[in-house]
């Protein structure tokens, strides 16, 4: 699915000639009001030229924009994809009070739906990119939060690189929910094969070339094998009910 950015906000960020969130520079938004805000005046506008800049400190700038979009709630609502949707049902069942861990990729992207109510519940390697990052700093959480409630929201690539950590999470007995988005594609990667390399794609594939139509590898047998309660959702209407039959372990690992 294709969306049309109409604005585009650029915090403390460098704009360079070329990243994994932009892409091509000069390419990226070229329909779109840009707003560029930077403590630095030396920031704003050096790569890509905004149509209104705000030199501040972000705390300001964020607080001045959260009661213009408070004002105007009702005006905007959002058609979450299926990712952003999944997340969305988590926010609500969970009041926004869970910690949240990601790996790296859409699914990291994706997390923004999540409406975080206070510091530290956000656990992610940012730009760092270190994908398998999810699953241990969830470990780590629940271990350091045992009262609270902890969810690992990854993708299929990066849940890939530490899935041995399930053993870890049940012979500990921790709490720790997983919600993981499997598009059987390194998603964020796939996502610029398809605008810039005509959707050519370079080993971005993680499923099984001779059964396309199977999800591959089977993320459900690897929660059995641990003892971990697993369930798979593909239709958008069943995923409110297999979540509330997560949260029924609630003293348990549970796996979406």
């Amino acid at each position: 699915m294709k969306v049309q950015i109409s604005l585009t906000i650029y915090m403390f960020d460098r704009c360079s000639s070329y990243s994994r969130c932009h892409g091509k520079l000069e390419a990226f938004a070229s329909r779109a009001k840009i707003v560029h805000i930077d403590i630095d005046s030396a920031e704003i506008g050096k790569n890509k030229t905004p149509h209104v800049s705000v030199c501040g400190d972000v705390k300001l700038a964020l607080q001045g924009m959260n009661k213009v979009l408070e004002n105007r709630a009702e005006e905007l609502k959002l058609d979450f994809v299926f990712g952003g949707y999944a997340i969305q049902i988590l926010d609500e069942l969970t009041e926004g009070k869970a910690i949240i861990s990601t790996g790296v990729g859409q699914h990291q992207m994706w997390a923004q739906f999540y409406k975080y109510r206070k510091p530290r519940q956000w656990l992610s390697s940012s730009g760092l990119g270190a994908m398998g990052f999810g699953l241990p700093a969830a470990i780590g959480a629940s271990v350091a939060n045992p009262d609270a409630i902890v969810v690992d929201i990854d993708g299929d690539g990066s849940f890939i690189m530490n899935v041995q950590e399930l053993a870890t999470i049940r012979v500990e007995n921790l709490p720790v929910k997983i919600l993981l988005l499997n598009n059987q594609h390194l998603g964020m990667v796939m996502q610029w094969e398809d605008r810039f390399y005509k959707a050519n794609r370079a080993h971005t594939y993680l499923g099984d070339p001779a059964r396309e139509n199977e999800i591959f590898p089977n993320m459900l047998q690897f929660a059995g094998a641990c003892g971990i309660p697993a369930a798979r959702v593909t239709k958008k209407e069943e995923l409110e009910k297999l979540f509330r039959q997560c949260w029924i372990h609630q003293d348990h690992t549970c796996w979406m």
